[in-house]
């Protein structure tokens, strides 16, 4: 019994986490508060990291499923996460779009050249890339030998500063196009990517909910293409940069041990 109601604490704290991240995410993109989701976001990261690890996105919690050895647990618990994190998500969106009316602008857009043509591959590689970032910062973070500081507060602030970096960047890379006159056309090749399928989900059903129907046809890059992502970080994380991680650790206790039998 214990157990169980220690799961559903568990359970309830990524729902609540989701649904602040998705309320918090949605009302400064409305406002272009890059410093105020850092801020946000950091706090959520320390309310919860010792209870369920504060993953607060389906994609991260599908690539803990995956990884190996310490910090992966059993996969119906990561099928729980990942629908407590939809059902918050979905309940965050709602508040913020629809409900305190933070919608001036519409997220999950993809954008066009000055042909007219979608940027539809531009933004599947570029939502690939930024969850492939964000999650490997979470494995590295996560795992006692690849972590880059031990106190908690250094930890969660570089995972925090690394997702609004990404979101950042992904909303000023963009194209430019000159006209046969001569004119500079530019534009994103996205918008509003919270590279999160459980937060684009709850958005494009408050967008939905909206009546906006035409805005959300390419909806679907950003539902899919995160978990994409997150399984190119694991293969990263588990392939590359551990074993990097164990050479190097090697190489240096073999110059220590150099060092203690030279002479004296």
């Amino acid at each position: 019994m214990t157990t169980f109601k220690e799961s559903l604490l568990i359970l309830l704290f990524e729902f609540l986490g989701t649904l602040l991240l998705t309320s918090l995410y949605n009302s400064c993109f409305q406002s272009g508060d890059g410093a105020g989701l850092l801020c946000g976001f950091f706090v959520l990261l320390i309310f919860s990291a010792r209870i369920s690890g504060s993953h607060f996105n389906p994609a991260i919690t599908l690539a803990f499923m995956f990884r190996r050895d310490t910090g992966r647990f059993s996969r119906l618990l990561g099928l729980l996460y990942i629908a407590a994190q939809y059902a918050g998500a979905l309940l965050g969106a709602i508040i913020s779009y629809n409900l305190f009316q933070a919608n001036a602008m519409t997220p999950l857009t993809v954008g066009q050249n000055g042909n007219g043509t979608v940027l539809l591959v531009q933004a599947m590689v570029m939502e690939m890339i930024g969850a492939m970032l964000i999650t490997f910062l979470y494995l590295t973070q996560t795992e006692k030998d690849t972590k880059m500081s031990e106190d908690p507060a250094i930890t969660t602030l570089i995972i925090a500063a690394t997702y609004v970096a990404v979101v950042s960047y992904s909303e000023v890379f963009g194209f430019s196009y000159t006209l046969p006159g001569g004119e500079v056309i530019t534009g994103g090749v996205m918008t509003g990517s919270p590279f999160n399928p459980a937060a684009s989900l709850g958005l494009f059903f408050a967008i939905l909910f909206q009546g906006n129907i035409k805005t959300t046809e390419h909806t679907w890059v950003f539902l899919f293409f995160s978990y994409a992502g997150s399984m190119l970080a694991v293969l990263l994380f588990e392939c590359v940069y551990k074993k990097a991680m164990a050479v190097s650790t090697s190489e240096a206790n073999v110059d220590d041990i150099s060092d203690e039998d030279g002479p004296q």
